[in-house]
């Protein structure tokens, strides 16, 4: 993959429509959405300099995957209680 196909799934992936929608789906208010949409929008960016980081051998890979896995709890919760209302009768 060269690095204009990777720039361009970069963006592909953080344009804002994204984020947006995901909040609407999940049934958020208009101000909740748009705090989700910035948060989700950094926290990609935020996982993205924490590899470059560990990739530069900076820091080690634990702390980015530790990282990565707690903006997954704390992002996810919506989906998760979402989720969690939907198995229970």
């Amino acid at each position: 993959m060269s690095a204009i196909q990777r720039l361009r799934w970069i963006a592909m992936l953080s344009t804002a429509e994204t984020p947006r929608a995901l909040a609407q789906s999940l049934g958020l208010t208009p101000i909740e959405g748009g705090h989700f949409a910035w948060l989700l929008v950094a926290a990609m960016l935020f996982a993205l300099i924490l590899a470059g980081f560990a990739a530069a051998r900076r820091i080690s890979w634990a702390w980015c995957i530790g990282a990565v896995l707690g903006l997954a709890l704390v992002l996810g919760t919506f989906q998760s209680v979402a989720w969690a209302r939907g198995c229970l009768p």
